[in-house]
């Protein structure tokens, strides 16, 4: 089983800002909260496959390379960096190129937001890019058979199910104790070469807009009712029958 991971750099939110000559500066950048669950819950998943299963992570943008490295020091047997020159609007599409060009893949799993970016709207709309099931909020990942089991945490409670691969999973900051980096592999991780992929400018336009179809003014009289009784003897004329208790 090949899984992949999408993972983000994002500014360390720990360290407060400082102001030095007269500028705002924040830490340093670090692999993103969320994407370190996600990257544990497939190193895990991968170790269940009898040592048959590999953990590639994945990243776009201008902090990847940290995110990437940072990744692999926890354990990803491999990197891949995108490129591109689109804005974030047509990220799914992009990152849809690199799952099908560079797999395949069984999973792709991903937080089910970002430390920088709360909206969660990323693994649905790689999903529907990929034309794959998506599992979304989920806690508790395994097998049954060639089927991936789950738990989906929802407002009001909690749901499980089965989902056939390949499918498009994000995970929640519940769902296991991500793993610390050995010293071992974060030396390793220092000098791996992590791979590049130049991704296409995508065709579809994120922001496409809707076609608006003109509905003609209904032609229909509009009856103003004064009370109940009104009302009643306004749908008795045109067919409504209200039976009273």
């Amino acid at each position: 089983m090949k899984v992949l991971v999408l993972v983000k750099g994002v500014v360390d939110p720990g360290p407060q800002p400082s102001l030095s000559e007269g500028r705002l500066t924040s830490g340093d950048v670090v692999l993103d909260h969320y994407g370190k669950y996600a990257l544990e819950a497939g190193l895990q998943l991968a170790q269940d496959q009898d040592d048959q299963g590999s953990v590639t992570a994945a990243s776009v943008g201008p902090d990847s390379e940290t995110a990437l490295r940072d990744a692999l020091a926890l354990g990803a047997q491999d990197a891949i960096e995108v490129k591109t020159d689109q804005e974030n609007a047509g990220l799914a599409d992009i990152l849809a190129q690199a799952v099908n060009k560079e797999g395949p893949f069984d999973l792709v799993l991903c937080g089910d937001q970002a430390t920088d970016d709360s909206q969660g709207v990323l693994p649905a709309q790689l999903a529907a890019a990929l034309d794959w099931p998506l599992v979304d909020a989920v806690d508790a990942l395994g097998f049954v058979g060639p089927r991936l089991c789950y738990t989906s945490l929802l407002d009001k409670g909690a749901v499980k199910g089965t989902v056939q691969l390949p499918a498009v999973v994000s995970v929640l900051d519940t769902i296991n104790k991500p793993r610390l980096p050995s010293f071992r592999l974060k030396m390793a991780a220092k000098r791996y070469q992590i791979k590049e992929f130049q991704a296409e400018s995508s065709q579809k336009d994120p922001l496409e807009k809707l076609e608006m179809e003109e509905v003609p003014a209904s032609s229909k009289e509009v009856i103003m009712v004064d009370s109940v009784d009104d009302l009643i003897r306004a749908l008795d004329q045109v067919g409504i029958r209200l039976k009273k208790e």
